[in-house]
């Protein structure tokens, strides 16, 4: 089993030399990894290669003259750092080209746009082929970019693709605020990179928590656990925080020691912290459908991500001399030895509708019969719209009440389970498409009406098939679970001046994620919209739904929004936020009562089976909604109970 490290690093000083306590910081501190600035005396190298021998060291090559609205040209940037390169061949090898050119206020010599990122592409090309052809012994690496929005670091890695390609590695900047550390979007933002560059190896060349105020003792508890953390991502080379000290006093609140050379928790904590290699998964069990996905099926699967894949519905297979893998939303196949990528499925999907449609027109042509009325269609049609909807509504209540039982492997009420969510889903889209059938006929009554009733035959018979034909003794369908009480406070909400989130149609949606606010619980809506727009500049509060601790449901998106709280899942799913930090801590009764009761009215409005309801730390890696959802008191299958009985009609 293969296993990995990512190595413990620091930004130093910046600075042209160092303090003792410096050196005294990276003895206590363990550091494996040190980054630098160019412009530090090469002494300071010497004596770093003298104390510590295995000392990595990445330098950031610095020029002073950058600033806002000036850049040196390339000619001009080579010419300097070039004899700073040639000096440093005996202690490093990575050197990192610039840094932040991103930044929204022109510090670094261009900006934010998508005009700046092309005007940097054609700058760092020229100076990465100077540097190879005078030094191809060096490492160059595609400078940490400011990170998230204003800054628009993804939209400039699009626009910088070929830059990142043609250099050794990808440097990414990591900070986060309050309980971000371990969202895709802050604290391991290198995993959308990673997504988008998956054969560059990373480093992250700057991390950091910038939350106002921020303990001491607090930040060198969660420096420990996020250092710990990225061991798990073999694609990671370092990760240095941000900074050991400096003489600027703007990073005092970052710095490990303070002026006066004492050190601060950080330093003993990750000194004393445990080093040990995590094993590197191979493989990976989908307890949904007990398939499992591995070797490069995986590592695709890991880029794309579950909501662009779904859960495997094969195993491994071999097609025509291909392994091929079926998921739920897409199939994979080996288009060479461990490299995998995605399979021409839509082009089989479209052959296959075409040869269906060529059959059902074989089919009408030989089984032509008196034409009755269209009207009489249409009450046939209206018929078994009904037939349908009661059909579903049974199925529903079936699969709640065998959920509830919690049933053996092998019994009628584990195979029901298992089968009966494919069973509702496909019903929904016959009954999705018969509504969309009685509003054509409805529309077309009078025009073309012998080809209208001959379509509408052959679906009547289709449809009365998979309902059951509406046979007399039909279970008579449940009432539905009841509309929940809710506030909507969408528009009340606090909202950015200029940004506007994307919208989605209902049907896209595929999952309810549910948060905590990891804060205090009497935490309001609006205080978390606020904090939402001004710190994250996102459009508005990220999640749809916000319920307190005493069970007050707020609506806070309407559905169709594609509101930003789960990464890649935003597009198909409906955050549900539970004030309060359920880390130590769950939610109270009354609040799980409410959630409860708004998931199973969501999942009945929205044709969901119960395996659609899933935490936010299911989806990706991040502590929400606490860690009392899946260990501990496990309020996940607490909450998922509740649901049950909801839908069941006992609660």
């Amino acid at each position: 089993m293969a296993t990995h490290l990512t190595r413990v690093g620091v930004h130093a000083r910046n600075d042209v030399r160092f303090t003792d306590g410096d050196y005294q910081l990276i003895r206590t501190a363990r550091i494996e990894t040190l980054k630098l600035m160019s412009h530090t005396d090469i002494s300071v190298y010497r004596r770093l290669r003298g104390d510590f021998p295995n000392l990595e060291m990445i330098v950031r090559l610095f020029d002073d003259r950058v600033r806002k609205g000036y850049r040196p040209d390339p000619a001009s940037f080579v010419g300097r750092m070039l004899p700073v390169i040639q000096g440093l061949k005996p202690y490093a090898v990575k050197f990192e080209i610039h840094n932040e050119p991103n930044h929204v206020d022109g510090i670094e010599g261009w900006g934010a746009s998508d005009a700046d990122a092309r005007s940097f592409l054609p700058w760092y090309m020229s100076v990465l082929q100077s540097l190879k052809r005078a030094c191809p012994w060096a490492k160059l690496g595609f400078p940490g970019l400011a990170l998230n929005y204003p800054h628009r670091d993804l939209e400039w890695l699009s626009a910088c693709q070929d830059a990142v390609r043609a250099s050794d590695w990808l440097a990414c900047h990591c900070y986060w605020q309050y309980g971000n550390m371990l969202s895709d979007d802050w604290g391991l933002r290198f995993k959308l990179y990673h997504q988008r560059f998956p054969d560059k190896p990373i480093e992250i060349t700057e991390f950091g928590n910038s939350t106002p105020n921020l303990a001491l003792e607090e930040m060198a508890s969660q420096y420990v656990r996020y250092y710990q953390e990225l061991n798990r991502y073999p694609y990671l080379g370092s990760a240095s925080a941000f900074i050991a000290s400096s003489p600027d006093p703007a990073w005092a609140p970052f710095a490990w020691m303070g002026s006066g050379g004492e050190m601060r928790p950080v330093v003993a904590a990750v000194g004393a912290m445990e080093r040990k290699a995590v094993e590197i998964v191979s493989e990976r069990a989908f307890p949904k459908t007990g398939k499992k996905v591995g070797g490069s099926f995986l590592k695709l699967y890991d880029r794309l991500g579950s909501s662009v894949c779904g859960n495997p519905i094969t195993d491994r297979i071999v097609e025509k001399g291909v392994p091929v893998q079926y998921f739920e939303r897409v199939a994979m196949e080996e288009v060479k030895a461990n490299q995998a990528g995605l399979r021409a499925i839509g082009t089989e999907v479209l052959s296959s509708r075409a040869e269906v449609t060529r059959l059902r027109g074989l089919v009408s042509a030989v089984s032509l019969q008196p034409l009755p009325s269209v009207e009489k269609m249409i009450d046939e049609l209206a018929d078994a719209t009904e037939k349908l909807v009661a059909k579903i509504q049974v199925l529903k209540q079936e699969l709640a009440r065998a959920q509830l039982s919690s049933p053996a492997s092998g019994t009628v009420q584990a195979l029901m389970v298992n089968t009966l969510p494919a069973q509702i889903a496909s019903l929904v889209k016959l009954s999705d498409q018969l509504h969309a059938d009685l509003a054509a006929a409805l529309k077309s009554m009078g025009t073309n009406q012998e080809a209208l009733i001959a379509e509408l035959q052959a679906r009547i018979r289709s449809l009365e098939a998979q309902s059951g034909g509406g046979k007399p003794g039909s279970p008579t369908p449940p009432s539905g679970v009841a509309t929940p009480t809710i506030r909507n406070i969408t528009d009340q909400l606090p909202k950015h001046a200029t940004n506007r989130y994307r919208t989605r149609r209902r049907t896209d949606i595929q999952l309810l994620v549910i948060h905590h606010s990891a804060t205090p619980g009497n935490t309001t809506p609006e205080s978390v919209a606020r904090y939402h727009v001004d710190h994250w500049n996102w459009a508005g509060i990220g999640y749809h739904f916000f319920i307190t601790a005493d069970g007050t449901i707020y609506q806070t998106n309407e559905l169709e929004t594609v509101s930003s709280h789960a990464a890649s899942a935003n597009d198909v799913g409906v955050g549900i936020c539970f004030a309060g930090n359920f880390t130590e801590d769950v939610p109270p009764p009354a609040q799980v009562s409410a959630g409860a009761h708004l998931a199973a009215w969501l999942l009945q409005e929205l044709y969901l089976s119960m395996s659609a309801v899933e935490g936010h730390r299911e989806l990706m890696s991040t502590a929400c909604p606490g860690d009392q959802w899946l260990s501990g008191a496990e309020w996940r299958e607490t909450l998922l109970a509740k649901i049950g009985q909801v839908i069941a009609g006992k609660s």
